[in-house]
């Protein structure tokens, strides 16, 4: 309630979850509270003991409370995922950047809820209306983002990682927002996709040899 009360929309997440199930997306507004789903349903609750009965009903797991964050004018959810593999030489490099554009009515871009994926030069071009050279320096800036980050998760969790994948939105001010580290990123599991999934795989699936 305190988070609604400072943001209106929060995304709810399953602290461990795959493609897209157990999100939920929940809106306050002047007749209560919206709660959809991942496939697109949406529950009115008119009070907070309402949406308490809701919840408990639904999430049986540990979630994670995440802010709304509004990327561009599109009536459709528009995020990234940025793939991160070691180099020869053992530092981290950014392989590829995709944009993933969601389905008018979905909540989610992953493959259920999800209409396209772009390279992210054209995703940048399209819906944030970038010059080349402003899109470098975002290219530039996630890569720096995404290479910190890694390098606090491997020091402090003693990890050892060889690839991963970071989700994240631009905001209209251009500031990058983590969504998730997907750890297992199962590339193969692209070539099972729609055309436009394909994209990346020449720049992912050889770079661990």
């Amino acid at each position: 309630m305190r988070m609604l009360e400072k943001h209106e929309t929060l995304y709810l997440k399953p602290k461990v979850n795959l493609l897209g199930r157990g999100i939920y997306r929940l809106e306050k507004n002047k007749n209560g509270y919206i709660l959809t789903d991942s496939k697109g349903t949406k529950i009115h609750c008119k009070s907070n003991q309402n949406l308490s009965k809701v919840l408990i009903n639904r999430v049986n797991s540990t979630y994670l409370i995440q802010q709304e964050i509004i990327a561009t004018a599109s009536t459709s959810k528009v995020d990234f995922r940025c793939y991160m593999q070691r180099g020869r030489n053992g530092k981290w490099q950014c392989s590829a950047i995709e944009t993933r554009v969601a389905k008018s009515d979905s909540i989610i871009t992953n493959p259920s809820g999800r209409e396209k994926v772009l390279n992210a030069e054209l995703g940048m071009k399209v819906f944030y209306n970038l010059s080349p050279e402003q899109i470098s320096n975002v290219i530039k800036r996630i890569e720096s983002v995404c290479t910190k980050v890694l390098f606090n998760i491997e020091r402090n969790k003693k990890y050892h990682l060889g690839e991963v994948a970071f989700d994240l939105i631009l905001d209209k001010n251009l500031h990058i927002w983590l969504l998730e580290l997907q750890v297992n990123i199962a590339a193969e599991t692209k070539a099972l996709m729609s055309e436009d999934n394909h994209f990346v795989l020449p720049a992912i699936m050889p770079a661990p040899f």
